[in-house]
């Protein structure tokens, strides 16, 4: 009996703990936008109580995606305690890769600043780049690793470029090495 009462109070406490976890992250992304994959009240209790206190064990695991407006996504990849941001008017230099985003993965590989060996600079909020690189790569900070999933009409929209086809979500990987 005292087992039984022991292995109880423990889940308690674990799912409580859980769900203070939870919540203290949903708070600070809150800042950030909106954080796909929340628990579905509508499981078991049992099972709800087993996904609270497991919870701290998949985040480690699952990257949170953020959704910007227009259905701009994004996931930190390689977070970075770095105080320089990019911001609007700094001129920021990147490394990335682009694919062709098939059902939500990386297809088709169509461009990378790796493969060139040569980092690439632009102005951010000058129009020089897609306008979901703008949203995207906004507010990131020096060393961060960011995977961008960009809805076709934040990128080439109804227009064919290179080996992107027309009307084609993207998703990039974009590493911001300086802001000057």
């Amino acid at each position: 009996m005292k087992n039984k009462v022991t292995v109880g109070l423990s889940i308690a406490l674990l799912a409580y703990i859980g769900f203070y976890y939870m919540q203290q992250n949903k708070q600070q992304e809150a800042a950030k936008g909106t954080v796909a994959g929340e628990v579905k009240a509508d499981i078991a209790p049992q099972a709800q109580e087993v996904a609270v206190a497991a919870a701290p064990q998949a985040e480690a695991q699952k990257l949170a995606r953020v959704t910007l407006e227009e259905g701009l996504e994004y996931e930190v990849v390689t977070a970075s305690d770095a105080t320089v941001v990019a911001e609007a008017g700094k001129k920021v230099t990147v490394d990335y890769t682009g694919w062709v985003n098939e059902n939500g993965a990386a297809g088709k590989k169509f461009d990378s600043s790796l493969d060139r060996n040569q980092k690439f600079t632009f102005q951010l909020g000058a129009g020089q780049v897609i306008p979901g690189w703008e949203k995207g790569v906004a507010n990131m900070k020096v060393g961060e690793v960011r995977r961008l999933y960009v809805p076709a009409k934040l990128a080439y929209a109804d227009k064919t470029v290179g080996e992107i086809p027309a009307n084609s979500n993207l998703i990039f990987e974009v590493k911001l090495h300086e802001v000057a």
